[in-house]
C-alpha cells in the first residue's frame, strides 16, 4: 500500500515538474 502512494506521489511529481518545465520553455521562446 505504502509503496504504490510513493509511486503515484512519484508520478505527480514528475508530471508536475514536467509540465513547469515545458511552461518555462514556452515562456522563453
Amino acid at each position: 500500500m505504502s509503496r504504490d502512494n510513493k509511486l503515484i506521489v512519484a508520478y505527480k511529481l514528475l508530471i508536475v515538474s514536467w509540465m513547469m518545465f515545458l511552461v518555462i520553455l514556452l515562456l522563453d521562446g
